[in-house]
């Protein structure tokens, strides 16, 4: 029995003598690896590999410190080599070690004071930085909170003007025409009137500059004729014989663009005054008034006139806007939400802006006119004599009549808009039976929304846009 619990013994003994062997042979090895990667100043994976040397042979000895404390002398890092050096005195270095260690404990001495000091000054930063931060964090509450408390005062005090601007504009009717009142004229007549009407958050806006002119500007019964023609310079006095009775005396104006071209007559006629022309062409005309008087051409003039008394269309959008910081009522926060008035924070809590409903044009005005597509054919050459700066002219005339001839509206865009302006105060209602549907709505909106560009033309054939223009005269009663 005594044999076997020997032998048992001896076997063990055996195994844990070559199993300390082994991991003292991996510690030094780590520890040669610490040292050529010292020697290379790659402190950092030496430290790396002192404390593998560490763990492989069981614990640290005067030689692994001395090592290490080399490595954060290399580093400059003084604290942690001081440090290292005391624990490095503790396992009794013998002379060699010391040797070796002499310039790091020299200059580790000189070092350890000063990074302390630095230590102790990046701690204070470090507090300071904090108490600074803490101090910053707590003002930045207690003006928030100085700020919700001031929105709050705001919001109670403005909250029940929201719930009756909301009132006030869920009373205006779509479809119905209001009179604009917050804007100068647009021309220089003394009678004109603008007229907004909405659908949802579109709107339009007519100007009418006369309603006797826009009366008279029918498509279906309006004509340039030797009466409208018989005034002002250049006009051509001639007697021509209709198609039926005898001759009389008519009129001829000459064109803005055009020198060689005088219209009137018995109704939109034609005379060319000099050079070749077709025996058959055809041509637009463009009727418009300026001030009260009316005037033709076969171009309009792209440039803005305030003396153009045709009426004017101008199209935009509605906008609701609140900061929802300033409603404090859940009932008018729901009611303002539901109809869709958006977000909109204010910038200066001294001049709060509260409930903001807005007309916001889109900058593209035109001016509505009738026009014809005329062919006109070559009826007789003719002596006539006409007027032209004080000075009578003696000539021969081409005459052309229409032989035939379709009506639009159409409209001519200027570069001419009003800005920005708070709906509720910049209308009024007007007594008018007049409803425009809201398909005719839409379909007008979409027309002279869209940019043609300034100075540009279109014409429509639609009857939206002739039921529009002739409700005009209905709009202010």
């Amino acid at each position: 029995m005594r044999y076997i619990l020997f032998t048992a013994t001896l076997i063990v003994m055996t195994a844990l003598s070559a199993w300390g062997q082994n991991n003292q042979a991996k510690s030094i090895a780590y520890y040669y690896a610490a040292e050529e990667l010292f020697e290379s100043s790659n402190y950092d994976e030496a430290l790396t590999q002192l404390e593998k040397s560490v763990e492989a042979g069981g614990g640290s000895n005067a030689t692994i410190e001395a090592l290490r404390a080399q490595c954060y002398a290399g580093k400059k890092d003084w604290i942690m080599a001081k440090k290292t050096l005391d624990k490095c005195y503790a396992f009794n270095p013998k002379a060699d070690i010391l040797k070796k260690l002499s310039s790091v404990i020299i200059t580790v001495d000189d070092e350890y004071e000063k990074a302390l000091a630095a230590e102790r000054q990046q701690k204070e930063r470090a507090r300071q930085e904090e108490l600074e931060r803490q101090k910053q964090e707590l003002e930045r509450k207690m003006a928030a909170q100085q700020l919700q408390n001031k929105k709050n005062n705001i919001a109670a005090a403005l909250s029940p003007e929201f719930d009756r601007q909301m009132d006030v504009f869920n009373q205006l009717e779509e479809g119905r025409p209001y009179l604009v009142t917050y804007r100068n004229s647009l021309t220089s007549s003394s009678s004109e009137k603008a007229v907004l009407i909405f659908y949802g958050n579109e709107y339009i806006i007519y100007t009418i500059p006369s309603v006797e002119v826009a009366k008279k500007l029918k498509k279906e019964t309006i004509s340039f004729t030797g009466w409208d023609a018989n005034h002002g310079d250049g006009v051509i006095h001639m007697k021509i014989k209709p198609d039926y009775g005898d001759k009389r005396e008519t009129h001829f104006k000459k064109g803005i663009h055009y020198s060689n071209v005088f219209l009137g007559g018995f109704g939109d006629e034609l005379m060319w005054t000099s050079g070749e022309q077709y025996l058959q062409f055809d041509k637009t005309l463009y009727y418009y008034y300026y001030y009260n008087t009316l005037h033709c051409d076969i171009e309009m003039n792209t440039s803005f006139s305030e003396h153009y008394y045709n009426p004017y269309i101008e199209t935009g959008l509605i906008t609701k806007t609140i900061d929802y910081d300033l409603v404090n009522d859940s009932d008018v926060e729901q009611k303002l939400r539901n109809a869709g008035v958006g977000n909109k924070p204010t910038s200066n809590l001294d001049s709060p802006t509260g409930l903001e409903i807005r007309i916001k044009p889109s900058q593209n005005m035109k001016m509505l006119f009738p026009q014809k597509k005329i062919t006109y054919a070559l009826k007789d050459k003719l002596k006539g004599e006409y007027i032209s700066n004080n000075t009578e002219y003696k000539g021969t005339f081409l005459y052309f009549v229409p032989s035939s001839s379709s009506s639009h509206y159409g409209f001519m865009q200027f570069g001419k808009y009003y800005g920005e302006a708070d709906l509720l105060t910049s209308i009024t209602e007007i007594s008018s039976s007049y409803r425009m549907p809201q398909a005719t709505f839409n379909s007008i909106y979409k027309a002279f929304s869209e940019d043609v560009g300034n100075g540009d033309s279109r014409y429509f054939t639609s009857s939206d846009y002739t039921t529009f223009f002739n409700a005009i005269p209905e709009l202010i009663q």
